[in-house]
């Protein structure tokens, strides 16, 4: 099971509209309102993907305090903040 994880906290259930090949890259973008993403391996063998143009963006999307502390638990850049909403899942599920 994926989670959408929101700038607000709040999280959300996920899903493939194929369960057995996972996320096509464009459901993501979708779910993500981005164009290019960055995937992140989590210290419990999860994986992260997120907006990889975030920081680039104007006005910049609101810093996403949960994927933060994911992120720097996963040995992140210190002090980096991941802006946006951000998808955690399976490797099987994003493939």
């Amino acid at each position: 099971m994926a989670t959408l994880i929101r700038t607000d906290g709040s999280k959300i259930e996920v899903f493939p509209l194929d369960p057995k090949e996972g996320f096509t890259l464009r459901e993501i973008h979708s779910f993500l309102g981005c164009d290019c993403i960055d995937v992140v391996k989590l210290a419990d063998g999860r994986l992260m993907v997120c907006d990889d143009d975030a920081h680039c963006k104007t006005p910049e999307p609101p810093v996403n305090g949960i994927a933060s502390a994911l992120y720097a638990q996963a040995g992140g850049y210190p002090g980096w903040s991941i802006l946006g909403d951000v998808i955690v899942a399976t490797r099987k599920e994003v493939q």
